[in-house]
């Protein structure tokens, strides 16, 4: 049977595990495989600072009740004259030796595949905590789902050009998501991307900023994938108008960033009482239009 013949009942009850029948739970599983240390470079899962807390699988993932942050690996890498062609293969990279380079010869950025660091969440910060518990090719969540943008790193991203480890997808630890739960949320799920060094938030492909949702999340590479907890698009919404985005994210757009599309139109950048955030302008080097804050 397959998997996008289901029924979304059908679906709710894969996700709960009363469908095991179905997908065999010992059936291969090519996102839980063991990371390579012969061919990935990880200091926090096989180098100097690697720790038996430290899980290389996202089915052996234990969090217990909290809830867990799910983020891109900054460290991590494949080692000189080795390609992990599976995670190319998922994360729709180019053979090294296909990749693109600019006019100086420079590698171009973003060719690369990348491994996930999981972190217990902390909700009283807000923040992850800063022991890692997973460095694995992807991470699974479900429930209330939040995504996370540490604006101040944010800042300190954009002066440095450096990134940093505060930005992931905030939700409850799914071991039990199998190989077809994440490749239905890969090819029918909504994708979700973060660039530090353009946008402030999460946002889809065409640029809207995702609200939080409960449902089911895979975080690899630099992507998100989402689904509602019918395994449905629906649940899946955004802001409709720059008044209506979270006061952390409208108040820390900078100059330079992407601006982020809507459903309607904004009246004029205002707030909630009324006060004007700040303008559209266009960008006299780029010629793109910008939101520059007041």
């Amino acid at each position: 049977m397959n998997l996008f013949d289901f029924k979304p009942e059908e679906l709710k009850a894969l996700g709960s595990g009363l469908m095991d029948f179905v997908i065999p739970g010992a059936e291969a599983n090519q996102y839980n495989t063991p990371i390579n240390p012969n061919i990935w470079s990880s200091e926090y899962l096989h180098g100097k600072q690697a720790s038996p807390n430290v899980e290389g699988q996202y089915k052996k993932i234990k969090a217990g009740k909290d809830r867990i942050f799910v983020r891109l690996d900054l460290t991590a890498g494949e080692r000189s004259g080795k390609e992990d062609a599976s995670a190319r293969k998922s994360q729709v990279k180019p053979r090294k030796a296909d990749r693109l380079r600019d006019k100086t010869g420079k590698l171009i950025r973003g060719q690369d595949p990348g491994l996930t660091n999981i972190h217990l969440f902390d909700e009283k910060s807000g923040k992850l905590k800063t022991e890692r518990i997973g460095v694995t090719r992807g991470g699974a969540v479900k429930g209330n789902i939040d995504f996370v943008v540490d604006q101040s790193a944010r800042k300190a991203t954009l002066k440095s050009g450096s990134k940093t480890a505060n930005t992931g997808v905030v939700g409850t630890n799914f071991p039990k998501m199998t190989e077809k739960q994440i490749d239905l949320l890969k090819k029918k799920g909504v994708p979700l991307k973060y660039n530090p060094m353009k946008q402030n938030a999460f946002t889809d492909l065409q640029g809207r900023v995702v609200k939080p949702l409960n449902g089911y999340a895979w975080s690899e590479g630099g992507r998100v994938y989402v689904l509602d907890k019918n395994w449905s698009k629906k649940g899946v919404t955004f802001y409709n108008t720059l008044e209506s985005l979270p006061k952390e994210i409208r108040s820390n757009i900078r100059d330079g960033d992407n601006p982020y599309k809507f459903k309607r139109k904004s009246s004029g950048g205002g707030g909630a009482m009324g006060a004007p955030l700040g303008k559209w302008e266009i960008d006299p080097k780029t010629r793109r239009r910008i939101f520059k804050v007041f």
